[in-house]
């Protein structure tokens, strides 16, 4: 158990696949208990992108700046720059525990999320 893998299989079209190490189990009775990140490396999943392979397209486009698919891709991350590599431990945790929120209210209280709550999950802030 301790110390084993698993694979996190998320957005059956675009296809990411995340390796999870359990580390730790504890008593569950406090709900205010959420799961946390404990490492990993570059930005992360951008939502409906295509996947991992679309991604590298995005990211090479980024470096260009010039193509046509900068520009397209520029417009729909409404974002002029950016470093892919970036990887932020305390961020990619406070995003984690405001999805589980929002995913929460969603399935359990079937209240749709805003449109402010779309956009912090497409990283849209």
């Amino acid at each position: 158990m301790i110390g084993e893998y698993m694979e996190l299989w998320y957005d059956f079209g675009d296809d990411w696949f995340i390796d999870i190490k359990l580390k730790d189990i504890f008593d569950a009775e406090d709900s205010n208990i959420l799961p946390s990140v404990i490492d990993g490396e570059r930005f992360g999943i951008i939502e409906d992108c295509g996947g991992t392979w679309r991604l590298n397209d995005i990211i090479k486009a980024f470096k260009g700046k010039k193509s046509k698919a900068y520009h397209e891709n520029r417009n729909w991350l409404g974002i002029d720059d950016f470093d892919f590599s970036l990887f932020d431990i305390e961020e990619m945790n406070q995003r984690l525990q405001v999805f589980l929120k929002i995913y929460k209210l969603s399935y359990e209280g079937k209240k749709p999320p805003t449109n402010q709550e779309i956009d912090y999950i497409e990283r849209r802030k």
